[in-house]
């Protein structure tokens, strides 16, 4: 979910939500606001791994990603970007859903660039860290309205209709 700051993130998505599992984009929180912000969702029920923000003037912030389950389940974090992606990219193995657990990844890509240069070097760091850990299955979500890995940082609109109408005819 891109929560568009940790407050949001912590009282309308970690507050509400079932799942057992969040991915988080674009928490805003600078490196000084960790290790707040993991003891504020470890009061809410959840535990995990958070990154930092981009730190882009006395007090904006680009970024910030983060990968938490609910209390009680393993989270470890596996991820150590680099290349500057670590605002962009965070990583954790979380104990759950199959035997073995599942390794999860927040991505948070540039918005509106499409496959820029930036978009491509994320992506890369991703794959790398993908590779490392050998997964069987890979999931992609792009929001409520997915249409497969394949549109991710296409940066054009999307209309979904048209594409189920598309997979329908072939």
């Amino acid at each position: 979910s891109n929560s568009n700051c940790w407050q949001t993130g912590k009282t309308q998505i970690l507050k509400r939500t079932a799942a057992d599992i969040t991915l988080l984009q674009e928490t805003k929180l600078r490196l000084d606001k960790i290790q707040q912000a993991i003891k504020q969702a470890y009061r809410s029920g959840w535990k995990g791994s958070l990154g930092p923000a981009l730190a882009t003037c006395a007090k904006g912030t680009s970024g910030g990603t983060a990968v938490l389950a609910r209390k009680g389940i393993g989270v470890v974090p596996n991820l150590s970007a680099t290349d500057g992606f670590e605002h962009r990219l965070a990583g954790a193995w979380v104990q759950g859903v199959q035997k073995g657990g599942i390794h999860c990844f927040s991505v948070y890509l540039k918005d509106g660039d499409g496959m820029s240069d930036t978009n491509a070097a994320i992506l890369t760091e991703l794959a790398a860290a993908v590779a490392a850990e050998a997964p069987h299955a890979i999931a992609v979500d792009a929001g409520s309205n997915d249409c497969g890995p394949w549109y991710l940082g296409a940066g054009r609109e999307h209309r979904p209709i048209a594409h189920i109408e598309w997979d329908i005819e072939v």
